[in-house]
C-alpha cells in the first residue's frame, strides 16, 4: 500500500517530503521553550545544554549522544520514523505524515493525509506521542526502534518502557534486535533492562520529538488534517510563512530548504509566550500522566483549530506570497470533541469567530505563544518525573557564598532554600558525625548553617530539606538534596580511556609513545580552585601536565617502569597520589624493534650476575620463586626475603615472604593478564613479567 500511495503522489508531481513547520522553527521552539521554562522555574543545566544547536546532527546516527539531544530530535522527527517507519525517502510519504490529528473526531481518529482514494490512513500524532511518552497506541503496547551504535556495529534496538522519564532512568524493556535493514532479528520478549548509558540520550532525543509533535499542533493545517505538500501545490501559508521558505528561497523546488539568516517564527519568543499567560499548570489537575499530555496536545490542537488553513485568500499580508490555486481551502472552527475546556471556552470566546483569512501573525499570537507554553510545561513534567528536578518550582539547596568545600573543624557554610515562608522543613545531614547543622533564619525561605565538625570523616556532606510541596492542583513528598566536599582531595590518576568508563584500556606502552593521564578528583565540582603538581621518577620517560591533564612519553626501551605523582591542593588540603607505569615487557628469546642492552657484568657488583627464576610461566594455580645471587657474593649481600607483584595498572595485588629457595606465589584468584614481581636487595630492584592464564 505505500508503494501505492508513493506512485500516487509521485504521478501527481509530488517531488519533495510533507514537512509541517520546518526543521529549524521547531528548534527555535524548544530553545524558547527552555528559556520561557528557566525565566518560570530557574536553571536546569541539562536541558540549557540540549537545546541549543541548529542542524539534523550526524545522519548516519540520529542518537550519537555527542549532540545536544533534544535539539536533534526536534529536528530529526521530520527525517526518520521510529515509530511507524514511514520512511520512503524521495519523494515519498515522511514521518511528518504522521504529524497530523483532526482532534474533533476523536483521540484515535487516523489522519486524513493518506486517505487519497485509498482506505490507508496514517496514524494521528497523538497517538504516536503516546508511543513516544508511554510506549501504548490505541492498539496497545508498541515498541520504537532506535538505531545505536553499541560499540562493535549499528543495530536496531527496539525497546518498550512504562514512560519516557522511567526510560530516561535507565528502564526499560528490550524487545529485540534487527541489523539496520530489519534482518537477522533476535527477539527478547520483554526482556527487563537498566542502562542510563543508553537510555538517557536516547530519551531526550525521543523528548525532542514529542516537543516536535506539540509544536505541529499548532499549525491549523496539521489541526485541519490538511493536506500541503510542496510542490504539488503551494505549501501551506502559515507554517511556510513562518519558516520564510518559499518567499526567501524564491523558487518552488527549493521549499523545504533551510533559506538561513532570520526566520519570522523568530518574532516569537518566550518573552513574547510570557505575555499570554505562564507553564499550563492546568494539566496538574488531570489524573494520569497521559491524561496530562494529552491536556497539552489537545489544547494547542484546538487552538489551532480555530483558525483556516490552506493559502491565502488575498494578497495584503505578503504580495509576494502565494495566491489560491488548487490546495484546498479549510476554514477555522470551535468545535470541542467529547466534553469541554474551560481554557478553550473562554480563548473562542475571546476570538470571536473563526476568521476567513489566514493571516500568520494574529495565528501565531494566539498558537505559537501557546506552544511555546505547553513545550515548556511538557519539558517541566519530564524533569520531574524522570528526577531531573526534585519539585516542579525546581526548587533547590544553594550556597549564599556559592562555595560547597568545608574543612575539618573549619569555617561553616550557609545553604539557603527559597520556599513559601509556611512550609515546614525537616533538614538532615549525612553522615551525621560530618557536620552539625541549625536553621538560622526562616524569611522567604530557610538558610540553614552547616558547621563542620573536628573529625576525619572526607568526601561527601549531603545536606537534605524534605517538605510538601503544593503546586497546582497536585502535592507531592519532597526531598531536596545538595551536596557539599569535607575535606582534602581524593584522588586517583587514570588513563584518559579509563576516565571515560574504559577500564580495559590501558596496556603495557611502547617504547616512544605518549599515554593521556589524567588527575581525576572525586567532586571537583565542589571544591573550588584546585591546584595540580605532577612529577616522575625515571628520566627516561618525559611528563608534560597541564592542571588535571597529563602526557606521558614512554622510555625508548623496553621493559622500563616509571612512577607518576601528583598532588592536588584545595582550601583544605593536600593529597598526593602515586601510580606506576612500564613500557611493555620482552622476553630475552624475543625479537624486538628496540631491545634494552644486557648489563654487563661487574665484578665488583654483587648482584651484577644474580637471576630470578620463576616458574612456571605462564602459570595457572601459582608459580615458584627462586633467587640466586652471584656466588661469592652471597654471604655479603644476602638474598631478597620479601616480594611485590603488581598489574599493568601499577596496583599492587600481592605481597608476601619468601620462605626459601622456591617459594610459590598463587595466581588462582587473579584474572588473567600480565603482572610485574618485583624484589628488592640492598643494591638493586629485580623485576621479572609474569604471565596468568586460566
Amino acid at each position: 500500500m505505500k508503494k501505492l500511495l508513493l506512485a500516487l503522489l509521485v504521478a501527481l508531481g509530488a517531488t519533495n517530503p510533507l514537512y509541517a513547520h520546518k526543521e529549524w522553527v521547531h528548534q527555535h521552539m524548544v530553545k524558547e521553550a527552555y528559556k520561557f521554562l528557566e525565566n518560570s522555574v530557574g536553571p536546569i543545566p541539562l536541558f540549557r545544554n540540549s537545546v541549543n544547536f541548529h542542524g539534523s546532527g550526524d545522519n548516519s546516527n540520529p542518537f550519537n549522544p555527542s549532540y545536544p539531544q533534544i535539539a536533534i530530535g526536534a529536528w530529526r522527527e521530520d527525517m526518520e520514523d521510529i515509530v511507524y517507519h514511514y520512511d520512503l525517502g524521495q519523494g515519498g510519504f515522511t514521518p511528518s505524515i504522521t504529524h497530523f490529528w483532526k482532534a474533533d473526531y476523536g483521540d484515535n481518529y487516523e489522519s486524513a493525509p493518506l486517505n487519497i482514494g485509498y482506505t490507508s490512513k496514517a496514524p494521528n500524532a497523538w497517538e504516536k506521542a503516546r508511543v513516544y511518552l508511554f510506549s501504548q497506541d490505541h492498539n496497545g503496547a508498541h515498541d520504537i526502534t532506535i538505531p545505536f551504535y553499541n560499540g562493535y556495529s549499528y543495530k536496531n534496538y527496539l525497546i518498550t518502557y512504562t514512560s519516557l522519564p522511567e526510560f530516561y532512568k535507565g528502564n526499560y524493556f528490550l524487545e529485540a534486535t534487527t541489523d539496520l535493514d530489519g534482518s537477522n532479528r533476535v527477539h527478547y520478549y520483554h526482556q527487563p533492562r537498566f542502562d542510563p548509558t543508553f537510555s538517557k540520550p536516547v530519551a531526550l532525543n525521543i523528548l525532542g520529538r514529542v516537543a516536535h509533535l506539540l509544536g505541529d499542533m499548532s499549525v491549523p493545517a496539521h489541526a485541519h488534517s490538511h493536506l500541503h505538500p510542496c510542490p504539488l501545490s503551494l505549501p501551506d501559508f502559515y507554517e511556510n510563512n513562518m519558516g520564510n521558505v518559499y518567499w526567501s528561497n524564491n523558487s518552488r523546488s527549493s521549499c523545504e530548504d533551510d533559506p538561513g539568516g532570520t526566520y519570522r517564527a523568530e518574532q516569537w519568543t518566550a518573552a513574547t509566550a510570557a505575555q499570554t499567560g505562564g507553564l499550563i499548570d492546568q494539566i496538574y489537575c488531570e489524573g494520569a500522566d497521559m491524561a496530562k499530555m494529552r491536556y497539552l496536545f489537545y489544547t494547542t490542537n484546538q487552538l489551532a483549530d480555530f483558525f483556516p488553513s490552506g493559502v491565502t485568500t488575498s494578497q495584503k499580508f505578503d504580495p509576494r506570497g502565494p495566491v489560491p490555486n488548487n490546495q484546498s481551502y479549510e476554514s477555522g472552527n470551535r468545535n470541542l470533541w467529547n466534553g469541554t475546556n474551560a481554557y478553550l471556552n473562554a480563548r473562542y470566546a475571546a476570538l470571536g469567530s473563526p476568521p476567513s483569512d489566514i493571516n500568520h501573525q494574529v495565528i501565531a499570537n494566539e498558537t505559537f505563544n501557546y506552544s511555546i507554553r505547553a513545550v515548556a510545561t511538557l519539558f517541566q513534567w519530564f524533569a520531574f518525573n524522570a528526577g531531573i528536578i526534585e519539585d516542579l518550582r525546581n526548587t533547590h539547596i544553594a550556597s549564599t557564598s556559592n562555595a560547597y568545600l568545608v574543612c575539618a573543624n573549619g569555617a561553616s557554610r550557609d545553604m539557603a532554600l527559597t520556599i513559601p515562608a509556611t512550609t515546614p522543613v525537616t533538614w538532615s545531614i549525612s553522615p551525621s558525625t560530618a557536620a552539625t547543622g541549625t536553621v538560622i533564619n526562616q524569611g522567604s525561605g530557610q538558610i540553614y548553617r552547616v558547621t563542620p565538625t573536628a573529625d576525619a570523616y572526607n568526601g561527601e556532606v549531603r545536606v537534605s530539606a524534605s517538605y510538601v510541596s503544593n503546586y497546582a492542583c497536585s502535592s507531592q513528598n519532597v526531598t531536596i538534596k545538595q551536596d557539599l566536599w569535607k575535606g582534602a582531595p581524593i584522588v586517583s590518576i587514570q588513563t584518559q580511556e579509563e576516565s571515560y568508563g574504559n577500564y580495559n584500556s590501558y596496556q603495557d606502552m611502547e617504547p616512544y609513545t605518549t599515554l593521556g593521564i589524567v588527575a581525576t578528583t572525586r567532586r571537583a565540582d565542589l571544591q573550588g580552585n584546585l591546584v595540580y603538581s605532577w612529577t616522575h621518577d625515571n628520566p627516561n620517560f618525559q611528563l608534560q601536565a597541564d592542571g588535571g591533564n597529563a602526557g606521558l612519553g614512554a622510555s625508548s626501551q623496553y621493559f622500563d617502569f616509571v612512577r607518576v605523582e601528583v598532588s592536588v591542593a584545595s582550601d583544605c588540603g593536600t593529597t598526593t597520589t602515586d601510580r606506576a607505569f612500564a613500557t611493555r615487557y620482552r622476553a630475552p628469546d624475543e625479537t624486538c624493534i628496540i631491545c634494552p642492552k644486557a648489563p654487563t657484568p661487574d665484578p665488583d657488583t654483587p648482584t651484577a650476575a644474580a637471576t630470578l627464576e620463576v616458574f612456571p610461566n605462564p602459570s595457572n594455580q601459582s608459580f615458584s620463586v627462586q633467587y640466586v645471587p652471584a656466588s661469592r657474593a652471597a654471604d655479603a649481600h644476602p638474598a631478597p626475603t620479601t616480594y611485590r607483584l603488581y598489574d599493568t595498572y601499577g596496583r599492587q595485588v600481592r605481597e608476601g615472604t619468601l620462605a626459601g629457595p622456591a617459594t610459590p606465589i598463587s595466581t588462582e584468584a587473579l584474572p588473567e593478564g600480565i603482572y610485574i614481581l618485583v624484589l628488592k636487595t640492598p643494591a638493586s630492584v629485580v623485576r621479572r613479567s609474569i604471565q596468568v592464564r586460566h
